[in-house]
């Protein structure tokens, strides 16, 4: 996910939202969470989760 760097007004929600709780979540599944500006403005995050193998 990306934005353009306009940003929102700043407000107050329960805990584990934003960027902590959805870094707790990635690593729960054993995945991993980057986030930061972006090059050239605004902001990024990406995660990667692992996939199961199919079994047969």
């Amino acid at each position: 996910m990306t934005d353009g760097g306009r940003g929102t007004p700043a407000t107050v929600g329960p805990p584990g939202r934003g960027l902590t709780g959805m870094r707790r979540r990635v690593e729960e599944l054993h995945g991993r969470l980057e986030a930061g500006p972006r090059d050239g403005g605004g902001f990024q995050v990406e995660a990667w989760l692992p996939v199961p193998e199919a079994t047969a």
